[in-house]
């Protein structure tokens, strides 16, 4: 087991190999500082872009929760004008406003809803979502990759590439 474990190390470039160290060899790049560092940041650039699409996400979340509120309740308070209105057998002046002011709910509560419909709210959400857990799934992996030692990760130049 020992062999096979050593087997899966790559292979150590010394001084004295003629043979050349090239990007093509995903062997022959190792971990150093500066991939390091470029791993750490592409991590924090990760977070940061996880935050950003969870907040939007939110925010749009919370705006469709609003209009569909809005629409929930401008719908049949329309028709409550109206009954009112009617059931209370008002003349004249009143039963004009009563009127006005059902024809006005109606055309805003389909306004909303339309928005609702067309708007793709739910769509923007769940598409915020879905980026913030794939930024979550690289930050996870950057900082495991850097809490291993570097013989141990896997090969630099492939996992960079990623």
């Amino acid at each position: 087991m020992g062999e096979l474990i050593e087997n899966n190390k790559p292979p150590i470039i010394e001084m004295s190999d003629p043979r050349p160290a090239t990007l093509s060899d995903e062997r022959s790049v190792h971990w150093n500082s500066r991939l390091e560092e470029a791993a750490k940041d592409i991590g924090e650039s990760s977070k940061c872009y996880k935050l950003m699409h969870v907040e939007e996400a939110q925010q749009v979340t919370t705006i469709y929760s609003g209009l569909m509120i809005a629409g929930i309740v401008t719908g049949p308070l329309a028709g409550i004008v109206t009954s009112v209105g009617t059931a209370a057998a008002v003349e004249g002046d009143t039963m004009i406003v009563c009127n006005i002011v059902s024809i006005i709910l109606g055309f805003v509560s389909g306004i909303i809803v339309s928005i609702v419909k067309f708007g793709r709210y739910e769509e923007m959400s769940n598409a915020n979502k879905q980026a913030a857990a794939r930024y979550t799934s690289i930050e996870s992996n950057v900082r495991r990759q850097l809490s291993l030692f570097r013989v141990d990760r896997v090969a630099a130049s492939p996992y960079m590439e990623w």
